[in-house]
């Protein structure tokens, strides 16, 4: 155990099931535990020989009594004993599920990894079949009442949120997927990987109204008509998800198609991850972006000859000139970069001339990433500080409050801050009222803003400093003011400094900061 709060429990470990025993009979110990993994450490052994069918149910049995238990990852790195019709496996989860512990179920998350699932009764069987007994041989009988039982824990569970399983084969995985989407109605979140799902599994888990998350990774037998239908749940006004993967190099354009045509409708998706063998996706997708107003995290793979790929990535930059919602993009590439690296980078500067939100932006090969200019991770930094509205492209639309906001957050960096107010030639303000307009006092000045200090360390080495051009209106003031800037000078300094020495007084110095900048960047009554 590590905290008191994780137990870990090796199955090739005959001395195991022993330990666990002495476990339950600490009830203390026993409500402390919130996680479980259950798991065989030598794949060539497997399942040790001392722990044999009855061992491995009474394994289970100890963790249902846990009361405090959340979370339960089963990864048995798929050893190849012998299970009989597979009733083995499945009394055994089904013990788990029992929650024989005296107290409401806390389950929230199960995850099966490498998991080989036998069984002579498959979900057919289990659902309709089953139900002609002159027809069914007693095995088939008792491993379909062994589901039965399994089915019937679930309902039990109302905080069971998640499930994933990862890599697991065997006859019988096939009903474990069937029973799940059935009878698990509190599922938010599903993740299959390298498993065989049924279409009707498919379309189950997607027409759920609740489902939040939903990724599908290189599953075996996925095709584009059960895309599609997913896309067509997906449309659907009440749908709730927010977050879709899908990975799969067995797709085809019409997968891509139904995907791009499911974005124009849908409302509620946050992150869209999609890495399929289509070479108009990334195009179709980069039309959604000029529209969708939701999305906020996307990860493409771009796919096709050097030139297409290419094209698709303008594509996408062309898009982000007009959204004003998406904070991160990873673009997947797979093609020679640098001998189309200038048009893309090009490509995306001139984008983030007028996108004001992305704040993250990787191009990558699958395996490594491309290296960003410094220029544009300079524009991106200013995204991610909330400079941006600041440069004389935007400034006109940025209120007083903005400008204050953006100069103030404790978050910020205060030498950026500072190099700003020593190259103005004298305090600025936002925008003069109209009365105030004609007052000779009033002018309007093109400051050029050392920037070096708002890039990152690996930006600022080198020799050169970038800086931006400024319009800034201001009043002219009497003298009374400098002492103003003076106090705020050595605020941020010794602001600096406590906040070397405790990091809980952030917040009360960024507050105190936002103070000063309103005294002194509201202009005078």
């Amino acid at each position: 155990m590590r905290g008191s709060s994780f137990i870990a429990v090796d199955l090739s470990n005959g001395g195991t099931l022993a330990a666990l025993e002495s476990l339950e009979r600490m009830t203390k110990r026993m409500s402390k535990i919130r996680s479980a993994f259950v798991f065989t450490s030598r794949a060539g052994v497997g399942i040790h020989p001392k722990i044999g069918t009855g061992g491995l149910q009474a394994i289970f049995s100890i963790l249902a009594k846990m009361p405090n238990l959340k979370e339960v990852k089963i990864d048995l790195n798929r050893p190849h004993h012998y299970c009989g019709n597979g009733d083995l496996t499945i009394k055994a989860l089904t013990n788990l599920l029992a929650n024989t512990s005296g107290s409401p179920s806390r389950l929230q998350s199960v995850q099966f990894h490498q998991l080989d699932l036998y069984s002579d009764a498959s979900a057919s069987h289990t659902s309709s079949a089953c139900t002609n007994k002159s027809v069914l041989s007693a095995n088939c009988q008792s491993a379909a009442q062994d589901w039965k039982d399994f089915a019937a824990q679930l309902p039990k569970h109302k905080h069971w949120r998640g499930i994933e399983v990862v890599n697991c084969t065997g006859a019988g995985i096939g009903a474990l997927m069937t029973v799940l989407s059935k009878h698990s109605k509190s599922l938010k979140s599903v993740k299959v990987v390298g498993t065989p799902m049924p279409n009707a599994v498919l379309s189950r888990f997607t027409a759920r109204p609740q489902l939040v998350s939903l990724q599908l990774e290189d599953l075996p037998d996925i095709t584009d008509c059960q895309v599609a239908q997913l896309a067509m749940n997906l449309e659907h006004p009440h749908c709730l998800l927010k977050e879709l993967h899908v990975r799969s190099s067995l797709l085809t354009e019409a997968a891509g198609d139904a995907l791009t045509d499911m974005l124009w409708a849908n409302k509620s998706l946050k992150k869209l991850c999609l890495h399929l063998d289509c070479e108009t996706l990334a195009s179709g997708i980069a039309h959604c972006l000029i529209v969708n107003t939701t999305l906020q995290e996307v990860d493409l793979r771009c796919y096709g000859d050097d030139e297409a790929v290419t094209l698709s990535v303008k594509h996408v930059a062309e898009a982000l000139q007009q959204n004003q919602s998406l904070r991160r993009l990873r673009l997947c590439l797979e093609i020679e970069f640098c001998d189309f690296e200038q048009d893309i980078v090009d490509a995306f500067a001139h984008a983030l001339k007028y996108n004001r939100t992305l704040t993250e932006l990787v191009l990558d090969d699958g395996i490594a990433k491309h290296p960003l200019p410094q220029d544009l991770k300079f524009q991106i930094q200013l995204n991610l500080t909330g400079y941006s509205q600041l440069i004389a492209s935007n400034n006109q639309a940025t209120s007083t409050n903005q400008w204050i906001d953006a100069l103030a957050t404790p978050d910020n960096d205060l030498n950026t801050l500072y190099t700003i107010l020593r190259n103005s030639p004298t305090l600025f303000a936002p925008p003069v009222p109209e009365d105030l307009a004609s007052s000779p006092s009033t002018t309007t000045k093109t400051v050029l803003v050392d920037t070096s200090s708002m890039m990152s360390d690996d930006m600022s080495s080198s020799s050169s400093s970038s800086k931006l051009r400024f319009r800034l209106p201001f009043r002219s003031r009497s003298n009374d003011s400098m002492p103003a800037l003076k106090e705020l000078a050595s605020s941020n300094s010794s602001s600096s400094n406590s906040s070397k020495k405790s990091s809980t007084g952030s917040g009360s110095s960024g507050k105190s900061l936002r103070r000063k900048m309103m005294k002194i960047l509201t202009p005078a009554a």
